[in-house]
């Protein structure tokens, strides 16, 4: 799970990465998705670990194995417009 809120009122997007030691630095090999958060509230964003795992297109993410977690915006911003509170797992 992620603790995340956006700094702008107007909401914005954050992207969320997760790639193991076998990951062949291809898009459709590693776990990304986008999240859309409304406004400033402060949001829980839950992912589950099967998800993780099967997010590579060819072949499952190594759990065991992971190498980064990147949570991050597309485009030019000059600075982030998202304050990450807290990561953890939840079993």
């Amino acid at each position: 799970q992620v603790q995340v809120r956006s700094l702008l009122a107007s909401g914005t997007e954050v992207r969320i990465r997760v790639h193991d030691q076998k990951h062949n630095r291809q898009f459709l090999d590693r776990y990304d998705k986008s999240f859309v958060l409304p406004d400033s509230t402060e949001r829980t964003l839950s992912i589950p670990l099967e998800a993780i795992k099967h997010g590579p297109n060819s072949r499952d993410l190594d759990l065991s194995a992971v190498r980064g977690i990147i949570i991050f915006q597309e485009g030019s911003h000059p600075s982030p417009n998202f304050v990450v509170q807290r990561i953890w797992l939840v079993p």
